[in-house]
């Protein structure tokens, strides 16, 4: 009897078996993904579709509202779209109670009042015009929030709950010394996050000084807003530590689980952070590669921007849905 097991055949043939198990799971990915964001269904959006996009301009123009630096008449293209959307959901018929319809209406509110305040009744009449049209949406609490350091500091510290309810994303940050030994504590107590197998696959980047400006540059987030930054931390996962082709996304679920972990654990010690995207596309991903000395076989996950709060820091309130909206109960 012919043996295969630990032949050079065998091992060609398992190596081109499971290459083709990984490219169709791919396809079957970006297939499901192409087929389902709200970019590519700009024909027939879902009412999912309009609520993600309709969360994403809104939380656009929340940002601005917070600048420091404020830039009267911001955003008039992202207004524009963001009042097409609540129109095309309207027509579509779908629930004016929605937590994301009512809270983008509000965002629009808000972005008039500062304006009138400011007196620049005549330049947005055209937005107050196309606004009318949702009078009889409620009022709700959005916009900027004002957090102040104190209550920060001594809520973190108790309950979970406390904790989670806390914890905002700061993008202006207070200058002055930074007790750098609160993120290594930080990152101490990430030690603890869960990972496939226990597989632990995380590194994390962490610049103090000179190469601040330039990942900020490259994640290009928080251009503008990005007061008194102390440390950024890159969270990448090494791809290593992983086997099977069914296993392909799971450096994203792993490095997500980490950052969270991070970020609470950043919060508890009293740092202020903001967790920043890595959607980059080839040339940023090269840049910030070739910035940090970051390997090939590395996924990069997520930037966060750290540093002290401010006496009096400005928030978005960004709110959220509630957990009866994404939880299914099947028997």
């Amino acid at each position: 009897m012919i043996k295969y097991r630990g032949t050079r055949w065998f091992k060609f043939l398992k190596r081109h078996t499971e290459r083709v198990r990984f490219w169709s799971l791919v396809i079957l990915d970006a297939n499901r993904y192409y087929r389902s964001n709200f970019f590519a269904n700009r024909s027939r959006k879902t009412q999912d579709n309009l609520r993600g996009e309709i969360a994403f301009y809104s939380h656009a123009i929340e940002k601005g509202l917070i600048h420091r630096e404020f830039r009267p008449l911001f955003g008039k293209s992202k207004l524009m779209y963001m009042l097409d959307l609540l129109e095309e959901y309207t027509e579509k018929g779908y629930s004016l109670s929605d937590s994301r319809f009512v809270s983008a209406v509000n965002v629009i509110r808000d972005y008039c009042e500062v304006h009138v305040k400011l007196g620049f009744n005549d330049q947005i009449s055209w937005i107050t015009d196309r606004l009318s049209q949702f009078e009889a949406i409620p009022s709700t609490t959005v916009g900027a929030l004002t957090l102040k350091r104190s209550d920060v500091l001594k809520h973190v510290k108790g309950s979970f709950s406390d904790l989670s309810n806390w914890r905002h994303s700061v993008r202006d940050f207070a200058a002055g010394d930074f007790d750098e030994s609160r993120v290594e504590e930080a990152l101490r107590i990430s030690e603890r996050t869960p990972s496939v197998c226990n597989r632990q696959a995380w590194k994390v980047y962490i610049s103090k000084r000179a190469l601040k400006q330039p990942i900020l540059d490259i994640q290009g987030g928080i251009g503008g807003m990005a007061h008194g930054v102390a440390e950024v931390a890159v969270i990448t996962m090494d791809n290593q530590y992983f086997g099977n082709v069914t296993e392909r996304n799971q450096a994203f679920v792993d490095g997500g689980l980490f950052s969270m972990t991070f970020l609470y654990a950043l919060a508890e010690q009293g740092v202020a952070a903001c967790p920043l995207n890595a959607d980059f596309n080839n040339r940023n991903d090269l840049r910030m590669r070739k910035l940090l000395n970051i390997p090939y076989q590395e996924s990069i996950i997520m930037v966060i921007a750290m540093g002290n709060y401010s006496e009096e820091s400005k928030v978005p309130v960004s709110l959220r849905d509630s957990y009866q909206h994404f939880t299914k109960v099947v028997d």
